[in-house]
């Protein structure tokens, strides 16, 4: 099955039945790498789209990141010769973002700005700087190991920024991080929930209309149960969904409270957000939201010998929500037929690939 939009010629069985779902079907799709889970996504789009099953502002493509929905972006409206009110694919931080400007607008209230991650660094080494200053006068709040050099570290404050983030997601305060690090005997936890409460502070005092990415997922999610939304897609399609932070699936789980169909597609055995708060337990509270499940077998893009190799470490690793989509190493793919009604005409494509000497070749 060839990824574009417009030249789907042949899928196998597992896909062609995830891309004939009706418009209000939701659902977990999971198959390995490469067996065309984002390729299902663009075919389903653009056979609901030309059908007129739905309107081109009821359906929506989310991606974890911003980098993927640009790509997805790109592709969805190459070939799709429909005009469209806005973006067909977007990361699901800016979908949050909708969410929460468009509650603003309709009360009446403040616009929302998004607090960018160099400004939520910027005011962290600020803090921080005082805080060197009161360690100094012999007052710090932070422990013995957490010293001056860690704390001047960029590396330092993007973990702080990370845990604000997560504990945001989980419906924290500060307080209750604070309170958890005495419970527990942790006075890096303790700290870190003193230095977020000051944090918390500086922000409402300044920038009282800024909020981080995780506050904004926290606030789309209240907006969308709460009913504080009026316009919405009635189809989220979901790619890569195994990178899906906390804030991100309880924002899914409101879109179903809402009536709004999901169908998420992923791989339960691979994944790169865990400093996003991705992880097993993410995809396992995703994958218990639905029912209905498909599984994509046949693996396009890679090789048998590298298919056989990535069944065999995914085999031996434990499983998180879903294993319908695993195969013995030597398992034969899944057969590959015509669709019965392919999305539209076109070559196969093809691709070169070319060698570059050097990085600086590789850009000329």
């Amino acid at each position: 099955m060839s990824s574009g939009l417009g030249s789907v010629v042949v899928m196998d069985r597992s896909q062609a039945q995830v891309v004939a779902l009706p418009a209000d079907a939701s659902g977990l799709v999971v198959g390995a790498a490469g067996t065309g889970k984002t390729s299902a996504i663009l075919a389903r789009t653009a056979r609901l789209l030309r059908a007129g099953d739905v309107r081109a502002d009821d359906v929506l493509i989310l991606t974890p990141t911003r980098q993927t929905a640009t790509d997805l972006r790109d592709r969805v409206t190459a070939d799709l010769d429909i005009a469209t009110p806005g973006p067909l694919a977007r990361s699901v931080a800016s979908f949050a973002f909708q969410i929460v400007r468009s509650r603003a607008v309709t009360a009446g209230d403040p616009l929302p700005q998004l607090l960018t991650a160099p400004d939520q660094d910027a005011v962290i080494a600020d803090l921080l700087e005082g805080d060197e200053a009161d360690a100094a006068e012999g007052a710090s709040r932070w422990p013995e190991s957490l010293g001056t050099a860690v704390r001047r570290s960029r590396g330092f404050r993007s973990e702080l920024r990370a845990l604000f983030a997560l504990a945001t997601e989980l419906g924290l305060a500060p307080q209750d991080l604070e309170r958890l690090g005495a419970d527990r005997a942790n006075p890096v936890w303790s700290a870190a929930g003193s230095f977020w409460r000051e944090y918390r502070y500086v922000l409402d005092r300044l920038r009282p209309a800024h909020r981080d990415p995780a506050e904004v997922l926290r606030e789309a999610t209240e907006a969308l149960l709460l009913g504080g939304v009026t316009t919405m897609p009635s189809l989220l399609m979901v790619d890569d969904a195994q990178e899906l932070s906390w804030g991100a699936v309880a924002l899914l789980e409101a879109a179903r409270v809402r009536g709004i169909a999901v169908l998420a597609f992923g791989d339960p055995d691979v994944g790169s957000g865990a400093f996003r708060g991705a992880g097993p337990e993410t995809f396992a509270r995703l994958a218990s939201m639905f029912t209905d499940r498909f599984v994509l077998r046949h693996p396009y893009r890679a090789r048998p010998a590298l298919v056989r190799v990535a069944r065999t470490v995914a085999g031996s690793i434990g499983t998180a929500g879903a294993v319908e989509h695993r195969l013995a190493p030597d398992a034969e793919p899944a057969p590959v037929e015509p669709a019965a009604e392919p999305v539209a005409s076109g070559g196969a494509g093809e691709i070169t690939t070319m060698w570059a000497a050097s990085p600086h070749e590789e850009l000329d």
